[in-house]
């Protein structure tokens, strides 16, 4: 009866040990990592000659923790520096989002498939 209470207990404590094991593992892995691009137009600036603030976020319900790059190659430079499987959202308004980023497009497709990173863009409606 002891031998038998001992080698249950051994297994019981094995099982506990493997679960214990594969919950650390399950805690291990890391979503896919979110942002969110958006495109903003520097109030103090010309009408004909419009400049272009690019924020960069997550996707979260609460705000904070954006990121504003002053020009495009900054954008692309952070762009590179995403781990790898993230994804990357961009809903352009029809009003001068596109346009400030039309030159710069390409590059930042190829920047987001080098770097691993789905870049959608979701055309305005």
């Amino acid at each position: 009866m002891q031998v038998m209470c001992h080698t249950n207990m051994k297994r019981i404590i094995a099982l506990l040990f493997i679960t214990f094991a594969l919950w650390v593992l399950a805690a291990d892995v890391v979503p896919p990592d979110k942002y969110s691009l958006s495109v903003g137009r520097v109030y103090e600036s010309k009408p004909e000659r419009p400049e272009w603030v690019f924020i960069f976020g997550g996707t979260s319900a609460i705000r904070g923790g954006e990121t504003v790059c002053k020009s495009p190659g900054a954008l692309k430079t952070l762009l590179k520096g995403l781990p790898r499987g993230s994804t990357l959202d961009w809903w352009p308004t029809c009003s001068g989002e596109s346009v400030a980023l039309a030159a710069d497009l390409d590059d930042l497709k190829k920047i987001c498939k080098e770097a691993g990173i789905v870049f959608t863009i979701h055309p305005a409606g």
